[in-house]
Parts: C-alpha cells; sequence; structure tokens
C-alpha cells in the first residue's frame, strides 16, 4: 500500500512539474511588448513574487541541512546557521 501511495504521489508531482513549466512559459509570453501594460505588470508580479518564494524554500531547506549536519555531528555551542 506504502508503496503504491508513494507512486502516486511522484505521478502527481511529476504533472504539477510539468504544469508548472508550462505556467511559466504562460507567463513569459505575456511579457512581449504586444501586450497591455497591466498584463505585463500582472506577469512581472507573478514571476518575482514566485522567485521570492522559491528562493526563501531553498534558504530555508539550506539552512535546515546545516542544521541536521550540525546537530549529527554532536553540535555543541550556538548554531550559527
Amino acid at each position: 500500500m506504502r508503496g503504491l501511495r508513494q507512486g502516486l504521489v511522484t505521478d502527481a508531482v511529476g504533472k504539477l512539474a510539468e504544469a508548472a513549466t508550462a505556467a511559466v512559459e504562460m507567463l513569459r509570453g505575456l511579457l512581449a511588448e504586444g501586450q497591455p501594460a497591466s498584463v505585463r505588470l500582472g506577469a512581472v508580479q507573478a514571476i518575482l513574487s514566485a522567485l521570492i518564494d522559491v528562493q526563501a524554500h531553498a534558504e530555508l531547506s539550506d539552512r535546515v541541512t546545516r542544521l541536521e549536519e550540525w546537530g549529527g555531528a554532536g553540535g555543541v555551542g550556538r548554531c550559527t546557521a
């Protein structure tokens, strides 16, 4: 049962990644010169917002990894992560 569930989750994640790629391409298309300024502005805001979220997630992931490494090494004292 666990393997089946993991397979379904993996499949869903793959589909979401494909959809995200299509969404990014659509947003990039909305940046074209021929689009109304309000459409281009909305695309810019969506792209920058997503970029900030992804960057924050990556930074948090790096910090968690460093904390886990620090804790696994029997870290004593203050963590500099």
